[in-house]
C-alpha cells in the first residue's frame, strides 16, 4: 500500500484553504426577504441595527449583492417590498455600484 500522507507543505496549504472557506458564509438560495424572515421586527426598528436583525440584514445584503442584475430584478418582482420597506432593494443595488 502506498503512503498517502500529506507533506507538511500540502497540509499547511489545505489548512489555509479550509480557514478561508470557513470565513465565507454559505447563504441559502434564495434567502427570504428580511420582512418575511423576521416579521416581528418592523421596518425602521432598531432591531435591524443590532442583534439578530442586524446579522440577517447583513447576510441578506451580501447575498443580494452577489446576484446578477437579472436575478435581482426577478427576486424583487417575486418578493415585493411591503409598506414601510419602499426603496429597500434600490438602496442595496446602489450600494453595490460604489
Amino acid at each position: 500500500m502506498d503512503d498517502e500522507r500529506m507533506t507538511p507543505k500540502e497540509l499547511d496549504s489545505m489548512i489555509k484553504h479550509l480557514a478561508v472557506s470557513l470565513e465565507k458564509p454559505v447563504y441559502p438560495d434564495p434567502m427570504e426577504a428580511p420582512w418575511i424572515a423576521l416579521p416581528h421586527i418592523k421596518a425602521g426598528s432598531i432591531g435591524w441595527r443590532m442583534g439578530g436583525g442586524e446579522d440577517y440584514l447583513s447576510y441578506f445584503s451580501d447575498w443580494f449583492s452577489q446576484l446578477s442584475p437579472d436575478y435581482q430584478n426577478n427576486y424583487c418582482q417575486n418578493n415585493p417590498e411591503p409598506e414601510g420597506w419602499q426603496g429597500f432593494y434600490e438602496r442595496r443595488k446602489t450600494s453595490q455600484q460604489r
